[in-house]
Order: structure tokens, then sequence, then C-alpha cells
């Protein structure tokens, strides 16, 4: 009974959100910024092939434009978006953690917009374990950006109260219904280079890193 009853709330969940996923992957698609959760943290989402929405998400946040956005997406075929490097030690990765709490640094195409890259020639991109994040990136049909919903060098905003007081009126839209973030970020690693390296260990340690990759 109890699975059941997890089941049904599940479904209200995603029919009372119904309305603000298709508002919210509608303003993206359309060149607009969004406030979303994934189950890390809260993000602001925008079309990663705009430029003009990834330098309002730059303003927005107050974010130097040397440090790149990183990019969420659905899967590791959407990858292919944003990346030519056909990355064994990436597939492996994801296979094993996504969706979930694991940021990949991958080449970045050399098409993709130096304004989101931060002129690096990489990429950092995750898949989320989140149905609302994953639902719009399907609407969307590609990659968005996954940057924290705060201001830079801020904490984190964990409550919708304090996104909407924080930046109501810089977005223009604000998804508030469905289960929050957890409120940490990911671990994020490097594997442009021919080992693994990682740049910020949270709930995924390197040592669960390196057994994946055994």
């Amino acid at each position: 009974m109890e699975s059941v009853g997890y089941f049904c709330a599940l479904h209200r969940s995603r029919l009372e959100c119904a309305d603000e996923i298709n508002s919210a992957a509608n303003v993206v698609s359309k060149g607009g910024i969004i406030v979303y959760p994934t189950d890390t943290l809260y993000g602001l989402g925008a079309d990663i092939f705009n430029e003009e929405s990834i330098l309002r998400i730059y303003d927005i946040k107050g974010r130097p434009n040397a440090m790149a956005l990183p990019v969420l997406v659905n899967s590791w075929e959407m990858v292919g978006l944003i990346s030519d490097d056909s990355n064994l030690t990436g597939e492996k990765l994801a296979r094993k953690f996504w969706p979930g709490q694991l940021t990949l640094v991958i080449r970045a195409k050399e098409n993709l917009s130096k304004i989101l890259t931060g002129g690096k020639g990489t990429i950092a991109v995750r898949q989320p374990n989140h149905w609302i994040a994953q639902e719009i990136i399907e609407q969307v049909g590609k990659p968005i950006v996954g940057t924290s919903a705060n201001l830079s060098g801020s904490p984190d905003l964990v409550e919708p109260a304090a996104l909407v007081s924080q930046l109501g009126n810089s977005v223009d839209h604000i998804i508030t219904c469905g289960p929050k973030p957890f409120g940490i970020g990911s671990t994020v690693v490097d594997i442009t280079g021919s080992e693994p390296k990682l740049l910020r260990e949270t709930s995924i340690s390197i040592e669960d890193i390196k057994s994946a990759l055994t």
C-alpha cells in the first residue's frame, strides 16, 4: 500500500506542476531565463545556444564571464550536442552515476559558445535526478544551463520564497512546485586528461569514481 500511496502522490505532483513545467520550457525556448529545481540545488536555466540568454545569466548572478556555466542533459546521448569527444571514461561514469550528483568536465565542441565555456574549450555536464528538470530538458529538446540559482559568492538558495525574493525581478519564470533539492552541490570530475581529476567532492567520493572505472 505504501508504494501505491507514493505513486499517487507523485502522479498528483506531476499534474500540479505540469503547467509550470510547460511554461518554463516555453520560456527557455523563447530565450528567457527560468529558475527550476534539480536534485542538488535550484538552477538558473536558459538555452545554451542563445548567447544573449547566457549573458543575462552572468549578469543576474554577477558571475565573472571567465567562469564557464555548467549544463544539464537528460541522457548521455544528448552530450553529443555539446561535445565531439568520444569519451569512454565519461560513458562509464554516466552509466554508473547518472541521473545523479556527478558533474563531468569534458571537451566542448568547437562551435559551442565561448561565452558559455568561458573560453576554456571544456564544458561541465550532468544529468540531474529530478523529474522536473528532466521534463524541462525533454520539452526544450536540448541541454540547458544548470548553474546554481543564487548571486555569485552568496549562499545557495534552498527555499522557494528566498528564490522569489532574490531573483524574482531578474528572471522570467520560477518553478516553486514539486520536490525541493537536497541542498548540496554535485561532485565534479574532469575527464579531459588521461586520468580523472577530482575538482569537487560531495556525495560521490574519488573512491567511488575509481571503483566505477575498474
